[in-house]
């Protein structure tokens, strides 16, 4: 995971270790210059002259398999980006035709826009994302805090993801037991009063919070995100239509997580590749492109399978167990950092919030 010090050539590490986690590493040995065989031999010297990070089998070498990942993590984002553009432009086109037979979508995804299993019951897929955001994403905020607050580690953006999936589950309360059928038609400013459009932009304001904090984190200018966040908001409220919400929550969290890394971080340098693969980065990267699956199979394949496994429920699903994996993996890290590394009173923090590396703009 990028933490532990590689006990090669007698006992150091030949590249230089993450940014954030130097002040656990022992000095360089005096006089030692890593040559290119150290860093993978010739075949991670050509990788490195190339211009996009292409990805080949599992390395064994650690320092190699470092940089395969990291590039794995750029492809990842960049997937992510292009089936959100297909999927948003099926979604144009479905919404531009009167027939249902030339829809590309599922009929009954395209009435709700959401596949419901057990519509016109009390429980339905609504339903049981409530519940299961509910608990599960309230359960990882408190042990995320916990491991936060007893190893101090870097469980903030892990709390964050973790308190978004509780907001989502409320979202489907709201949408499945008290809002219309075509319930963003119900939610446009010019149709209420301002008391219930600031409480409905409020609201939205705050679930989706998750995208500028993402994009902040990367390294997005605090103002910009403000500044477009509430943009946002103001237009999903106004010109969404139901069928696109679902949507528009895919769109909104990969463009702020993916375009920033895509811009501003590379795979080559060993910041970069630290910045890529440690804290449990890659795995976010990863989960992004995961959970692109679940979403057209919502959309095009909900009559034909999804209805019957849930509907909706499995992609909330997905994203419960990428949240539960991605904790995983900094409480482990944070459980070794603990055991390894003991804080010293100059140590600087380690919080992705205070210790931020932005990607540099070329």
């Amino acid at each position: 995971d990028g933490t532990e010090v590689s006990r090669q050539r007698g006992g150091r590490h030949p590249l230089p270790m993450p940014v954030r986690a130097r002040a656990c590493a022992a000095p360089a040995r005096p006089g030692f210059v890593p040559t290119e065989r150290d860093h993978g031999g010739a075949f991670a010297a050509a990788l490195k002259t190339m211009s996009v990070p292409f990805c080949f089998a599992v390395p064994n070498d650690v320092s190699v398999r470092r940089n395969w990942m990291a590039r794995v993590a750029w492809w990842c984002e960049l997937f992510a980006l292009v089936l959100t553009a297909v999927y948003c432009a099926i979604l144009k086109h479905d919404l531009q035709e009167d027939s249902p037979s030339k829809r590309m979508s599922s009929s009954s995804w395209f009435q709700y826009g959401f596949c419901i299993s057990g519509e016109g019951r009390g429980l339905n897929s609504h339903s049981w994302c409530f519940v299961a955001d509910l608990v599960c994403g309230g359960a990882l905020v408190l042990a995320n805090l916990r491991h936060q607050r007893l190893r101090s580690g870097r469980q903030e953006v892990a709390t964050a993801v973790s308190a978004f999936t509780v907001l989502h589950g409320f979202g489907h309360l709201l949408i499945g037991h008290f809002l219309e059928r075509d319930f963003m038609s119900v939610v446009r400013p010019e149709l209420l009063t301002w008391p219930w459009t600031t409480l409905y932009f409020l609201f939205a304001a705050t679930l989706f919070l998750i995208g500028p904090f993402l994009g902040y984190v990367n390294g997005v200018p605090r103002s910009l995100c403000v500044i477009s966040h509430l943009a946002a908001c103001w237009a999903f409220l106004k010109y969404v239509p139901t069928q696109f919400t679902f949507g528009f929550v895919a769109l909104y969290l990969n463009a702020w997580y993916c375009v920033p890394r895509l811009l501003w971080l590379g795979t080559r340098t060993p910041d970069e590749v630290a910045q890529r693969v440690d804290d449990g980065w890659a795995l976010v990267s990863c989960g992004f492109l995961a959970l692109m699956p679940v979403t057209f199979a919502e959309m095009m394949a909900c009559d034909a399978f999804t209805r019957d496994f849930g509907g909706h429920i499995l992609y909330d699903g997905s994203i419960i167990l990428i949240v539960i994996a991605y904790s995983l993996v900094l409480w482990r890290q944070a459980s070794i950092r603990g055991d390894e590394c003991i804080p010293t009173p100059t140590s600087k923090s380690s919080s992705p919030l205070s210790g931020r590396h932005h990607p540099k703009k070329s």
